[in-house]
C-alpha cells in the first residue's frame, strides 16, 4: 500500500507530481485509507498514471535521464535506465504489469547504488541505502524509507498474496505482483530515489 497511512499526504502528492488533480486524489486516498479502505486508495492513486495522466509515465523518464548531471560516466547509465524506464512505460500501457515491474525494479536497485555509492535499495542492513532526507519531502521517514522497508520484505514460502516484497518477486516466490498498483507504485520510487 502506498505510504499513506499516519498522515503522509505530502510525500505522496510529491512523488506523484504535485499538480492539483495530484493533490486532490492523494487527499482522497488519505480518507479511503484512514476509513479502512486501502484497497480503494491504492487503486485511485494508481489511476494518477492512467488515461489523462499518461504524461506522467514520461516524466519519470525524464527525471531519471537527467540524474547523472555533469558526470559523463553517470550521464550515459542514466540516459539507458532512462530508456528501460520507457520499455516498462510501453509494457504498463499495454497492461503487461508481469514485464513491467521487475525492469522497474531492477531500475530502482540500480539507481540507489549508483547515487549511494555502493547502498541498495532492497537489502537489510549495513548495504541498504540510507533514503531519509528530512529536507527532501518525498523521503521523510513516511515516504521513501516506508516504501523501501514494504519492498524489502522477505517472502519464504510461494505465495499469491500480492505483497510488494522485490525478494518474492525476483525469486519467484511472490505470484501475484503483476498489478498496476504495484507498477505505479515502483514508477514513483524510481523517479524520487536521488
Amino acid at each position: 500500500m502506498w505510504p499513506l497511512q499516519g498522515g503522509c499526504p505530502d510525500a505522496c502528492a510529491a512523488a506523484l507530481g504535485c499538480d492539483e488533480h495530484a493533490t486532490e486524489a492523494v487527499a482522497e486516498a488519505v480518507g479511503l485509507a484512514d476509513a479502512g479502505r486501502g484497497d480503494e486508495a491504492d487503486n485511485l492513486l494508481a489511476g494518477q498514471w492512467d488515461g489523462e495522466s499518461a504524461w506522467r509515465l514520461k516524466r519519470v523518464g525524464d527525471r531519471v535521464r537527467t540524474m547523472g548531471g555533469a558526470d559523463d560516466a553517470l550521464s550515459i547509465w542514466f540516459h539507458q535506465r532512462s530508456r528501460l524506464l520507457g520499455l516498462a512505460q510501453d509494457h504498463h500501457v499495454a497492461f503487461r504489469y508481469d514485464a513491467s515491474i521487475p525492469q522497474l525494479q531492477m531500475q530502482l536497485e540500480g539507481i540507489a547504488i549508483d547515487v549511494t555509492k555502493g547502498k541498495k535499495f532492497f537489502t537489510k542492513g549495513s548495504r541498504r541505502a540510507d533514503l531519509v532526507e528530512p529536507t527532501q519531502l518525498v523521503s521523510i521517514e513516511s515516504g521513501l524509507a516506508a516504501l523501501q522497508a514494504l519492498y524489502g520484505q522477505d517472502v519464504v514460502t510461494t505465495q499469491i498474496e500480492g505483497s510488494h516484497s522485490r525478494h518474492g518477486v525476483a525469486h519467484g516466490r511472490e505470484l501475484a505482483y503483476d498489478t498496476r498498483v504495484e507498477f505505479s507504485e515502483g514508477l514513483v520510487c524510481d523517479g524520487r530515489v536521488r
